[in-house]
């Protein structure tokens, strides 16, 4: 049990409240550990989910023989700033 009230961390630490009016209990030391389980599940997954990128190519060519050859692309770049992007054609 005194374990438990141990982990209250969120009245501890607020100085704001005089020390007589600060009450721990088992409650609030199970909501203050269940807060840190679920940041640290949502660090856990936004992180993976950051670095599991997945790139997509797709090249289909028009069997029609023009003298033009229309081309369009769509290009996502989501870690790479503007400035650094840029496609060079050549024929």
């Amino acid at each position: 049990m005194s374990f438990m009230l141990l982990a209250d961390v969120w009245l501890p630490n607020d100085r704001h409240v005089p020390e007589d009016l600060q009450v721990h209990t088992i409650g609030g030391s199970f909501f203050s550990l269940l807060s840190f389980v679920v940041m640290g599940l949502l660090l856990v997954t936004h992180y993976e989910a950051y670095k599991a990128q997945s790139t997509k190519t797709t090249v289909v060519m028009d069997e029609h023989q023009e003298d033009r050859l229309r081309v369009n692309f769509n290009v996502s770049l989501l870690n790479v700033p503007c400035a650094v992007a840029s496609v060079d054609l050549e024929d």
